[in-house]
This record gives structure tokens, sequence and C-alpha cells, in this order.
């Protein structure tokens, strides 16, 4: 396993996603083609992330700024493993570099109802 880097990075040349991931079993490649995902999908994937970060100034940050986004050290607990979030705001910041977004500032979705959560 020496000179595999936990994480995923997007390629912009070739529009997916790579990277690998720790699973049950150790680490797990991934290579995902971005190219059949659309903005409602991005909108839906922010939404998501939002949510693994708990909402509040954490979630917000994750999922309108994911080309910025990181996790002080001083945040206490996430309802998610950072490790997990990390990796969906990869695929959020990536999607959107496919999409031809700003990944440093993208627009809220509409969140109906997120007390309830």
């Amino acid at each position: 396993m020496s000179g595999k880097k936990v994480g995923l990075e997007y390629d912009p040349e070739s529009g997916r996603l790579r990277g690998y991931v720790k699973g049950i079993r150790g680490l797990v490649e991934i290579d995902t083609d971005l190219s059949y995902y659309t903005e409602r999908d991005l909108e839906i994937l922010q939404i998501e992330v939002y949510v693994m970060c708990g909402g509040g100034m954490l979630g917000h940050f994750a999922m309108t700024q994911p080309a910025d986004f990181y996790i002080d050290s001083r945040t206490g607990r996430l309802p998610y493993r950072k490790r997990d979030i990390y990796n969906a705001v990869e695929m959020l910041k990536g999607l959107a570099i496919k999409l031809g977004k700003d990944p440093h500032n993208l627009p809220e979705p509409k969140i109906v109802n997120p007390w309830v959560w």
C-alpha cells in the first residue's frame, strides 16, 4: 500500500474523480466519471454535504465553498467521519468544476424546512 494516498481528487483533463478511500477491508480505489451528472445532482449533493456536516455554519461553508473547505481542529463531534465529509466535499468540488460553476462561490440551494433535521 505504499505510495497510495487516501483522498479524492478531480482530474479536469479526463473529467474523472480519482483516488483512494478507506473501506471495510482496506483501501478502495475510486475512479468515477462525472460526465452524466446534472445541475440538479449538484444541488442534491450540496444538501447532502450540508447534512453530513450537521448543518450550521460548517455545513453552509461546505456546500457553498467546497474548494476552500476545511474542518477546524477545534470542531466538536460531527455526524459523519471527517474523511467521509472530505470525500463528499471533494466530489462536490469536482462536479462544480465539471459543470462550469465556481467552486469557491456556489449558489445556495433552496432547502425547505431545514430545522426538521
